[in-house]
């Protein structure tokens, strides 16, 4: 069924398709081997997946019981995401489709970091009895995944630093109750914590890059009033009086 509804998709010209990181109530997770026809597909389509955030409250987790009313939303998105990059990488999806990109999308970023640090840490205490990928978990996210979190994440410009800026993708959720108030584009281009660029690679060039978007053809399409070379300073805001 999977498989029928990505052809489906790649036939109505997606240019991604949106997966959950929840497991199923039998227990199969992204990093089962059963998905990977379906990966082999988007390989050969050339067509990014991304794994969004879902209801953590699933009754699949079965933790429902701990999550409750502003706890679920607020504060149980980013473990959804942990379990996602998880079972990608624990299971092997990135070493065995080494053309395969992945992102992972709202769910925030500051955490990435320490959980990709404690899988390689993890790999190294129980190198007798696991396996050890020939990539660590970060060289294997370096290079074929990217994560977009909200623009006002503590852990942004640290998680550009670690996996480059440009595998670090804008969002914003805007104008959900979860989004960044009250403009999330002058939040991202205020933070003294980012550069120029690495502002222009998290708003333009990662996205880009990710979707396989032509900027020149979109600047051409959209009209006068839009240029590549435009500074960060001046970037309008998306609300206005």
């Amino acid at each position: 069924m999977a498989l029928a509804e990505l052809e489906w998709a790649i036939e109505a010209g997606a240019t991604t398709v949106m997966l959950s990181p929840i497991p199923t109530p039998g227990g199969l997770n992204l990093g089962a081997l059963e998905h990977d026809p379906m990966w082999t597909r988007l390989v050969a389509a050339d067509m990014p997946a991304v794994v969004h955030a879902s209801n953590p409250g699933s009754p699949a987790l079965r933790i429902g019981k701990l999550l409750s009313s502003r706890v679920q939303w607020q504060m149980g998105v980013p473990f959804q995401l942990q379990l996602g990059v998880l079972h990608i990488i624990d299971g092997g999806v990135l070493e065995r489709h080494p053309a395969l990109e992945i992102g992972f999308f709202e769910g925030d970023v500051g955490w990435l970091d320490h959980w990709l640090g404690r899988l390689d840490e993890t790999y190294e205490k129980m190198a007798l009895v696991a396996e050890v990928p020939a990539r660590s978990a970060l060289e294997q996210f370096r290079a074929q995944c990217v994560i977009s979190g909200e623009p006002a994440d503590r852990g942004l410009a640290a998680t550009a630093e670690l996996i480059g800026a440009d595998r670090v993708l804008w969002a914003s959720d805007w104008p959900h109750q979860d989004g960044s108030w009250p403009d999330p584009l002058v939040i991202l281009r205020d933070r003294d914590d980012l550069d120029d660029a690495a502002k222009f690679a998290i708003l333009v060039d990662g996205p880009a890059r990710f979707f396989r978007i032509d900027l020149h053809e979109l600047v051409a399409h959209v009209g006068s009033g839009w240029s590549l070379d435009a500074r960060v300073d001046d970037l309008a805001p998306m609300l206005s009086s």
